[in-house]
C-alpha cells in the first residue's frame, strides 16, 4: 500500500505530512512517489545486474531523480559509495 501497489480499504497512508492517495497512473506520478518512498527488494540476484557497478547504478538513479548528470552525478555516486564503505572500485 505504501508504494502504491494495493489501494486501503480505509484510512490514509501519509508520509511526511503528505497524503499517498491512490496507485499512482502517470510516469509523472509514479516518479514523484518514487521520491519519497520505494521498494527494495531483498534478493540480490533478481534485484542487481550483475553487468552494471553499483556506482553507475546509483549514478543513474540520481540522474533520474536528481537531474545530476555527468561529472556531478559520479561525484555524488562515489560520495554515497565511500560513506558506506565501498569506494571508487565498485
Amino acid at each position: 500500500m505504501i508504494v502504491g501497489l494495493e489501494e486501503p480499504d480505509a484510512g490514509e497512508i501519509r508520509i511526511g505530512g503528505r497524503a499517498m492517495a491512490g496507485i499512482p497512473v502517470s510516469k509523472r506520478d509514479r516518479l514523484e512517489r518514487a521520491k519519497s518512498v520505494q521498494m527494495v527488494f531483498q534478493d540480490p540476484y533478481l534485484s542487481l545486474d550483475p553487468r552494471i557497478p553499483a556506482g553507475r547504478a546509483i549514478e543513474d538513479v540520481l540522474t533520474l531523480h536528481t537531474g545530476r548528470t555527468g561529472a556531478a552525478a559520479t561525484d555524488r555516486a562515489l560520495e554515497l559509495l565511500t560513506a558506506v564503505g565501498l569506494g571508487r572500485s565498485t
